[in-house]
Protein backbone atom coordinates (compact mmCIF):
# COMPACT_ATOMS: atom_id res chain seq x y z
CA UNK A 1 0.00 0.00 0.00
CA UNK A 2 2.90 2.30 0.69
CA UNK A 3 4.08 1.67 -2.85
CA UNK A 4 0.71 2.86 -4.22
CA UNK A 5 1.04 6.11 -2.28
CA UNK A 6 4.66 6.52 -3.31
CA UNK A 7 4.17 5.83 -7.03
CA UNK A 8 0.64 7.15 -7.40
CA UNK A 9 -0.25 4.08 -9.47
CA UNK A 10 -3.18 1.74 -8.83
CA UNK A 11 -2.49 -1.88 -8.03
CA UNK A 12 -4.52 -5.08 -8.31
CA UNK A 13 -3.75 -7.88 -5.85
CA UNK A 14 -5.12 -11.40 -5.47
CA UNK A 15 -4.79 -13.25 -2.19
CA UNK A 16 -6.14 -16.23 -0.29
CA UNK A 17 -7.46 -16.39 3.26
CA UNK A 18 -8.91 -19.26 5.26
CA UNK A 19 -12.59 -18.84 6.12
CA UNK A 20 -14.82 -21.44 7.80
CA UNK A 21 -12.23 -24.16 7.23
CA UNK A 22 -11.72 -23.55 3.52
CA UNK A 23 -9.60 -21.17 1.50
CA UNK A 24 -11.38 -18.19 0.00
CA UNK A 25 -9.92 -16.06 -2.76
CA UNK A 26 -10.08 -12.28 -2.88
CA UNK A 27 -9.16 -9.58 -5.32
CA UNK A 28 -8.22 -6.11 -4.09
CA UNK A 29 -7.88 -2.98 -6.16
CA UNK A 30 -5.85 -0.29 -4.42
CA UNK A 31 -6.18 3.23 -5.81
CA UNK A 32 -4.31 6.33 -4.63
CA UNK A 33 -6.42 9.37 -3.79
CA UNK A 34 -5.18 12.91 -4.15
CA UNK A 35 -5.48 15.21 -1.21
CA UNK A 36 -4.29 18.72 -0.56
CA UNK A 37 -1.60 20.10 -2.89
CA UNK A 38 -2.38 17.28 -5.34
CA UNK A 39 -0.36 14.84 -3.20
CA UNK A 40 -1.40 11.24 -2.80
CA UNK A 41 -2.28 11.20 0.86
CA UNK A 42 -4.75 8.32 1.10
CA UNK A 43 -5.79 5.18 -0.70
CA UNK A 44 -9.07 3.57 -1.64
CA UNK A 45 -9.09 -0.20 -1.36
CA UNK A 46 -11.92 -2.26 -2.85
CA UNK A 47 -11.93 -5.97 -2.05
CA UNK A 48 -14.22 -8.58 -3.54
CA UNK A 49 -14.63 -12.29 -2.98
CA UNK A 50 -13.67 -14.16 -6.16
CA UNK A 51 -13.79 -17.64 -4.62
CA UNK A 52 -16.46 -19.00 -6.96
CA UNK A 53 -14.61 -17.64 -10.00
CA UNK A 54 -11.33 -19.16 -8.82
CA UNK A 55 -12.96 -22.53 -8.12
CA UNK A 56 -14.56 -22.49 -11.57
CA UNK A 57 -11.19 -21.66 -13.16
CA UNK A 58 -9.53 -24.50 -11.26
CA UNK A 59 -12.29 -26.93 -12.24
CA UNK A 60 -12.00 -25.84 -15.88
CA UNK A 61 -8.24 -26.42 -15.76
CA UNK A 62 -8.78 -29.93 -14.34
CA UNK A 63 -11.42 -30.72 -16.96
CA UNK A 64 -9.21 -29.42 -19.76
CA UNK A 65 -6.33 -31.56 -18.49
CA UNK A 66 -8.62 -34.62 -18.37
CA UNK A 67 -9.88 -33.92 -21.90
CA UNK A 68 -6.33 -33.55 -23.19
CA UNK A 69 -5.43 -36.90 -21.62
CA UNK A 70 -8.49 -38.56 -23.17
CA UNK A 71 -7.69 -36.99 -26.55
CA UNK A 72 -4.15 -38.38 -26.41
CA UNK A 73 -5.48 -41.83 -25.48
CA UNK A 74 -7.97 -41.70 -28.38
CA UNK A 75 -5.23 -40.68 -30.82
CA UNK A 76 -3.18 -43.70 -29.76
CA UNK A 77 -6.19 -46.00 -30.23
CA UNK A 78 -7.03 -44.47 -33.61
CA UNK A 79 -3.46 -44.89 -34.82
CA UNK A 80 -3.49 -48.51 -33.70
CA UNK A 81 -6.86 -49.19 -35.37
CA UNK A 82 -5.77 -47.49 -38.59
CA UNK A 83 -2.65 -49.65 -38.66
CA UNK A 84 -4.80 -52.76 -38.18
CA UNK A 85 -7.23 -51.72 -40.92
CA UNK A 86 -4.46 -50.86 -43.37
CA UNK A 87 -2.84 -54.27 -42.91
CA UNK A 88 -6.01 -56.32 -43.49
CA UNK A 89 -6.29 -58.29 -46.71
CA UNK A 90 -10.05 -57.70 -46.72
CA UNK A 91 -11.52 -54.47 -47.97
CA UNK A 92 -13.00 -52.16 -45.35
CA UNK A 93 -15.18 -49.22 -46.31
CA UNK A 94 -16.68 -46.93 -43.66
CA UNK A 95 -19.36 -44.34 -44.31
CA UNK A 96 -21.29 -41.91 -42.15
CA UNK A 97 -25.08 -42.26 -41.57
CA UNK A 98 -25.67 -40.19 -44.73
CA UNK A 99 -23.66 -42.52 -46.94
CA UNK A 100 -20.65 -40.23 -47.24
CA UNK A 101 -17.39 -42.12 -47.47
CA UNK A 102 -15.22 -41.71 -44.37
CA UNK A 103 -12.55 -44.34 -44.84
CA UNK A 104 -11.30 -46.98 -47.29
CA UNK A 105 -8.36 -49.23 -46.59
CA UNK A 106 -5.94 -50.21 -49.35
CA UNK A 107 -7.58 -53.60 -49.95
CA UNK A 108 -10.96 -51.94 -50.62
CA UNK A 109 -9.61 -49.55 -53.24
CA UNK A 110 -9.84 -52.26 -55.90
CA UNK A 111 -13.67 -51.97 -55.58
CA UNK A 112 -13.81 -48.35 -56.65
Amino acid sequence: MKNVLKTGKSKRVEFRLPYNGTNHFYEAVIVPEKGENNNHSSILCIVRDVTSNKRSENQNKRLLKDLEKQKNEMEVLLARDKTLLENLNEGVIISDPYGELIYMNEASKCFS
